[in-house]
Order: structure tokens, then sequence, then C-alpha cells
């Protein structure tokens, strides 16, 4: 793009038409507004077949040609809508397109559909004889980026690919395959300013994992520096500076977290089984406590459920390793 549309001078047709381009590439398809203090979203008519639209302020991007279109769809406030689908479906998926025309369909609209039409909401009528409700629920276009993010820290952070443990051999350590991790400017915990690429972070294969971090629910300072696991110990009171021995021929599970930088951390179990199966059944269904550091900053990669007197990681009867999914484990 030339210097003429930043500093102010002379554009070009070809000026012009870059930055319809660029905008529409920066922009999507959704509302600004929808409704205001006196008319609802959408609403039930006083005439109960029919439904009301309150005003719409937004924009349909058609990014399918060159340049990008941009239509802005502005539109008053409407009442008695009228839905073909009153009497044959329990729904009424309500939209608006670039020339402001109200939109109705039996089936949400299509990703394809949501790039020319801006989803509404639904109105419902089970009766197939009249609405009983609305809910606007429309597709928004306000700070898109911080809508993002407000999803990511909701699922805090996520495996993107690999980070498996299994048991190293016939001894108390773990292997890790190589893989990334994605969370909100995770990789600045690795590189200063990683501005190409800042939300991912790829973390190197571990033969024989180290220097694991074992820490209790109490979020206490105090923490257990090991390179094996220790299934001996497990923390009933949620108090890392007094852990109990578990009992002889019990099992415990511990649950292995990721932070930010990578490091292997694990949590101790806190409730005893008396088999293998018993604890095998109880994961992501026990009610355990996760450090509140953890539950707000970390993601739960695997469970290992082990014997207390096991010796062996690659022992099958003693010892069971559970790697959780893209989102990691549904911890209680």
């Amino acid at each position: 793009m030339s210097d003429n549309l930043i500093g102010g001078g002379g554009a070009s047709a070809a000026d012009v038409e870059e930055l319809q381009t660029l905008v529409g590439v920066l922009s999507s398809t959704g509302l600004k507004t929808f409704g205001d203090g006196t008319d609802a979203a959408l609403s039930v008519n006083t005439d109960t077949t029919k439904f009301d639209v309150g005003p719409i302020d937004g924009y349909i991007v058609d990014a399918t040609v060159t340049p990008t279109l941009t239509t802005h769809v502005l539109r008053s406030a409407t009442t008695a809508e009228t839905t073909p689908f009153l009497a044959t479906d329990n729904v009424t998926h309500i939209g608006v397109n670039a020339s402001g025309t109200i939109m109705t369909q039996a089936t949400p609209f299509t990703d394809t559909q949501s790039r020319s039409i801006i989803p509404l909401g639904v109105v419902a009528h089970p009766d197939l004889s009249t609405i009983t409700v609305t809910n606007a629920r429309p597709a928004t276009i306000q700070s898109p980026v911080n809508q993002l993010h407000d999803f990511i820290r909701g699922v805090q952070e996520v495996r993107f690919s690999g980070l498996k443990y299994s048991a190293n051999g016939t001894n108390l350590k773990l292997d890790r395959t190589a893989g990334t991790l994605f969370g909100i400017g995770i990789q600045h915990t690795a590189t200063l300013n990683p501005i190409d690429n800042p939300n991912t972070l790829p973390l190197s294969a571990e033969t024989v994992v180290t220097n694991m971090l074992y820490v209790a629910s109490d979020n206490s300072n105090t923490a257990i520096v090991s390179d094996n696991l220790i299934p001996t110990q497990y923390d009933p009171n949620g108090d890392i500076d007094n852990l109990v021995t578990v009992g002889n021929n019990q099992f415990t599970i511990q649950y292995i977290v990721a932070f930010a930088e990578g490091r292997t951390n694990v949590q101790f179990g806190q409730t005893e089984y008396g088999s293998l199966a018993a604890g095998r059944d109880a994961i992501e269904n026990e009610p355990y406590i996760l450090a509140s550091v953890i539950a707000d900053n970390a993601i739960v990669l695997a469970a290992i459920v082990m014997k207390k007197e096991t010796t062996a990681l690659n022992n099958a009867s003693e010892v069971f390793i559970k790697n959780f999914g893209t989102f990691g484990g549904n911890i209680l």
C-alpha cells in the first residue's frame, strides 16, 4: 500500500481497492448492535404467531470478490414478522442478509451461510401453533480478538499435539513425546518477543523426564523435585508438608500437569483405592481438588494409577497411565 493513504496524500484507485481488501480481510460478518433500550433484540409479538425484531447495526463481508465487499446493514425495528415453519417445526432460526431482509429456516445457519447472513437467534414454537419464547444469540463482531481470548481463557492451555507420557522402563521414570501447547502468549515464557507465533509453545521429547515438580492442593510454596514418580506417598489433607504413607497394597492416582514453561509437574493422589481397576475407573470421577494455581494456569495432561509397592512403571498389573486429549483431563 502506498504512503498516500497513511500520510494523507492523494490515493489512487489501486490504493482504495487495496485498503478495501485489507479491511475485509480483517473484518467478519456480524452485528455491532442488536436491539436498544426501547426495542428488544427478539421478542414475541402481541399476536403470538408472530415475532418482533429490534434495530440492527451490522456488517456482511463478502471475501469471495476482489476487492472484498463490506456491506453495512442498518435496519430499524420491525414488528409482526412471520415464520413459515410455525406449524411444522419446533423452532425457527432467524437471520438478516445484506439487503436487510429477515431470513428464516428450520435448521441452524451453516458456516457458509453465516458469511452472507448474520444469525440473530431463534424463536421457539414447540406446540406448532404459537411462538412461546425467543432466544437472541447474535453473531457479534465487537472486539473479535478479545472474544477469542475469552474462549482461550475458558479452556486454558490446549494440547495441540503430542506430549504423551509413558513408562521409561523397569523403573519409576517417565518418557514424554514431543508436542505443542497452545495458550494466550504462552511462548513469551521461552522467547523474549515472539511476534510471529506468540500463542504456541513447541516442546521437545524427553527420554527420561527429569526435575519433575511435585505439588499439593494447598498451593504451598514447598515442593518436591524428583526424577522419579513417588508411589509411596499421597495427600489426603491438602498439605505437602504432611504427606501420608499409602497403605500396603493400595493404589493412588497422580495427575501430570504442564504450565506455560512446559515443565512436568505432578500433583499427589488424594484417595486410596483397593485395586488397579478401582483406581482406573475413578480417573476424572474422583472428588479431587486441583491446586488452584494448576486449575487456573495449567493443563492436566495425564493420570497415573500406581500401587504403593511398584518399582516399575512398565508393570501393567500395578500401573496404569492415561493420557488425556486436546483439552486435558476434566478433573472434578
